[in-house]
């Protein structure tokens, strides 16, 4: 039964569903077996890739009742399956596929909405990684972009994505001595900012962070 009705590929590859689901419960939900219906993988590396972070990505999924009232809808459910069809696929780290679970299990809990879902995936997506894993240690609300508390770069990253708003700037100053100190821009953190910071620092933990990155 469910081979016939959550299929992941039909003649041209060589991998089923059970290949990378071993819950029999997760393999029975709504929007995993829609996703899957929409997409056919082949035998290439590209695929066997996308197939490796797919099953990232279910492998964090936790099963729970609230799956069938949240997607009773099919049209709603088959919004929700393209969504994370695309963003798994164009995702460019494996561990972006744990960030994105956990916020699509809260999206199924109703701790987040769907307008936020959808948000939060794409901040997701397009970060670069390394920013978006050392923001969990990311401490205060209000910050002056001057570069002395953390590089300038990784501020300006994490604001770009829309985790910051815009507060105002400082001024530019010129001292005694001629010392010239360029105007700042001035951000705060957002409630989505806020909201992915504690996501990160459940998965990953907190610790000591200079502000400075070895990239």
């Amino acid at each position: 039964m469910k081979e016939e009705i959550w299929p992941i590929i039909t003649d041209y590859g060589e991998y089923t569903l059970d290949y990378f689901i071993d819950d029999e419960v997760i393999s029975n939900l709504p929007v995993v077996g829609t996703g899957f219906k929409l997409i056919k993988v082949g035998k290439s590396i590209s695929d066997r890739i996308f197939i490796e972070k797919m099953k990232k990505f279910i492998d964090n999924i936790d099963s729970n009742d609230s799956w069938h009232d949240k997607f009773s809808d099919e049209d709603e459910c088959e919004k929700v399956s393209k969504k994370l069809v695309y963003i798994v696929h164009s995702s460019d780290n494996d561990e972006k596929m744990r960030i994105m679970a956990y916020i699509f299990n809260d999206y199924v809990k109703g701790k987040v909405d769907k307008e936020d879902f959808y948000l939060l995936l794409d901040i997701v997506m397009k970060s670069f990684f390394t920013y978006l894993k050392e923001f969990r240690n990311f401490a205060g609300k209000m910050i002056t972009n001057n570069g002395k508390n953390y590089e300038k770069s990784y501020l300006e990253h994490m604001h770009n994505l829309g985790l910051f708003n815009y507060v105002g700037s400082t001024m530019t100053t010129i001292d005694k001595m001629g010392f010239y100190e360029p105007g700042a821009t001035i951000i705060e953190i957002n409630p989505s900012g806020t909201y992915l910071r504690d996501v990160l620092k459940d998965i990953y933990g907190r610790d000591k962070f200079n502000g400075q990155f070895n990239t």
